[in-house]
């Protein structure tokens, strides 16, 4: 029958499955400190066996990180004048795994020990993956806090579940006090109504409209918001980017008073305006109009067919049915639309006008402004694309949606992002982005590449003639590159373990948009490409402990929480005389002990338990 284990003996094999380590922690009168008590799992904390620290804990604390030991020992001198609760997170380094985050947790014994003593009983974690996705989540958070528009994430019942720094700026507020407010707090225009019909709109388009911020001292000011809706878990979020416009709107009135200040103001804002004679179809544009839409205004017709004949043909349509219902029925015209330029590029133009009528209500005027947001739209889509691919899953990997993105928002021949091989000058390319197709991972040399210069640690970009810059490398003849802009991944402790770089076969015209669009998405492409060699790790590790098992000559077998059959070996497969797949899933009762209805081992083959991060609990058996 059974043997019983007394509460010692139970509680030491309990304590031997918990993860990190439970400890018993003593103060002695001369004030050395001592862990009594230290189940198994402080092997695989610290690489120390129990005995080492029973008498003095020095072995342990050598182990701390330099920069947290005064903490630490502060932390402990603290807890011993109070004898109170004991918690802290600090870091370790081990001498093979490296620096470790730990987590303390431990309460006193009520009264001192008869010598004087103090005890406390405790838990110790290793916390360092936690404190990774903490450290990620935060350099998102701040690569997103760069932006200078105002971002909000809304939830379904409207309220701000996000919001950047610049929110917080614009609004006087600090981030906690807006994460209890909902618009109707912000905007003097919202209603209920108004924000029910706005999240009524179709998912994944945006909605662009002006209405105006209250800030906490009372200041009201016009702000742009484009709003987009998205499900993520089958939950209804809002993602809004805020954009004070302030100083737009004191640029449009000075507009309005004089000529020259018009020019300079469009000069300076990037605002070209327009003004379309109706009777006479003569259409005249502001240098800022010419040079946003890149026309030599001594080539231009100068008429409204020949400026729709400029816009996307996708939008055309749209364009002029907004136009014509301007003038039918007085309202203010706004439109947001495309253009398409011969080489592939597209830029994003936001216009709005108001027709001008005679006394007889005949047209004859029609005035307005064209603004170059193919910036913003660029950063809105990137971070809306970060936003819903950062935990979606379809079939297709995030640096690889990723490149495609980037290939078709930055309309770039070649977008590649590697992953360094470690210990040497090779790079493997784990998404390659060519000229709409995706092609299969390659690895290459460094030498003589301009990812050579990038994986050194900074950005590097070339504007045109990059192949005569580094003529070495046959890959960018191959491929005709002429332009290159690269920026290295780091990981979570400031290792390159990367790049991110486009490549396109003509010069790159706006190279500041370029780069800042590879620099918001660097952090994101980093921490998936650190992931990915997380789980490889622990696909390697799984595939050697299966070979381990094999080769072990004795019986194994691998049982889960369920005590079924999940992992055998071959001689045990011999030893029960079935195949392989007749026994896997299988119970000891199939096998053994019929009439008793469960195996029992015999005496000296208990089973060894052992747990491993992520997996239930398996007992594995040698018959």
């Amino acid at each position: 029958m059974p043997f019983r284990l007394d509460p010692e003996q139970r509680f030491s094999r309990m304590a031997a499955h918990m993860p990190g380590f439970v400890f018993t922690f003593k103060v002695s009168p001369d004030g050395r400190f001592s862990f009594p008590y230290a189940s198994g799992g402080i092997r695989n904390i610290y690489g120390l066996q129990p005995e080492q620290v029973a008498e003095d804990m020095a072995p342990l604390h050598a182990m701390a990180h330099p920069d947290d030991r005064e903490l630490i020992e502060a932390a402990l001198a603290g807890a011993v004048k109070d004898r109170g609760l004991f918690h802290l997170e600090f870091r370790i380094v081990h001498p093979e795994k490296g620096i470790r985050w730990l987590e303390a947790k431990s309460a006193p014994e009520p009264e001192p020990e008869p010598d004087g003593s103090i005890v406390w009983h405790g838990l110790m974690l290793d916390i360092t993956e936690r404190k990774q996705t903490q450290q990620r989540l935060e350099l998102l958070e701040r690569a997103i806090d760069l932006s200078s528009d105002a971002i909000f994430l809304l939830s379904e019942d409207f309220r701000f579940r996000y919001v950047s720094a610049a929110a917080c700026r614009s609004l006087g507020y600090s981030r906690e006090q807006l994460l209890g407010m909902t618009p109707l707090d912000i905007d003097p225009r919202a209603t209920p109504e108004l924000l029910r019909e706005i999240q009524s709109a179709p998912l994944n388009q945006s909605i662009m409209f002006e209405t105006m911020h209250l800030g906490s001292d009372g200041h009201i000011f016009p702000v742009e918001i484009n709003a987009t809706h998205f499900k993520d878990n089958g939950k209804l979020f809002g993602l809004s980017v805020v954009r004070d416009i302030s100083e737009r709107k004191r640029i449009e009135q000075v507009l309005q008073s004089s000529r020259v200040a018009l020019e300079e103001a469009q000069r300076i804002g990037h605002i070209g305006s327009w003004d379309v004679d109706i009777v006479n179809d003569v259409l005249t544009w502001s240098d800022e109009t010419f040079r946003i839409w890149e026309i030599d205004k001594t080539k231009f017709a100068a008429t409204f067919e020949a400026f729709v004949d400029t816009v996307h043909p996708e939008d055309r349509q749209h364009v002029v049915r907004v136009y014509n219902a301007s003038i039918a029925d007085g309202s203010g015209y706004e439109v947001e639309h495309r253009l398409l330029f011969p080489d592939g590029r597209v830029k994003y133009i936001l216009e709005r006008g108001q027709p001008y009528y005679d006394a007889d209500g005949k047209p004859l005027r029609f005035i307005g402004t064209s603004l170059d947001i193919t910036e913003r739209k660029h950063l809105e889509n990137t971070l809306q694309f970060i936003a819903q691919r950062g935990w979606q899953a379809d079939g297709e990997s995030f640096l690889i949606a990723l490149a495609r993105y980037l290939g078709r928002t930055l309309t770039m021949d070649y977008v590649i992002i590697d992953r360094l091989i470690p210990r040497t000058s090779t790079a493997e390319a784990v998404a390659f982005y060519a000229k709409g197709e995706v092609l299969p991972n390659v690895q290459y040399h460094l030498a003589g590449t301009p990812c050579a210069n990038v994986m050194e640690g900074s950005m590097c970009c070339y504007a045109e003639r990059v192949r005569q810059l580094f003529p070495e490398d046959t890959l960018l003849r191959e491929m005709g590159v002429e332009s290159y802009a690269g920026l290295p991944l780091l990981d979570s402790s400031g290792r390159v373990v990367g790049l991110i770089a486009v490549m396109d076969g003509k010069p790159m015209h706006d190279v500041a948009e370029v780069t800042s669009l590879l620099q918001l998405v660097a952090t994101r492409a980093a921490a998936e490409l650190e992931r990915e060699q997380s789980e490889r790790l622990l696909q390697e590790s799984r595939q050697f402990l299966d070979r381990v098992i094999e080769t072990i000559a004795d019986p194994v077998f691998v049982k889960d929480s369920e005590h079924r059959w999940v992992r055998l070996n071959q001689a045990f497969c011999d030893f029960i005389g079935q195949p392989m797949e007749a026994l896997l899933g299988k119970y000891d009762y199939d096998f053994f002990f019929r009439a008793r209805g469960r195996y029992i081992p015999r005496q000296g083959r208990s089973p060894v338990r052992q747990r491993r991060r992520g997996c239930q609990r398996r007992d594995i058996y040698r018959p």
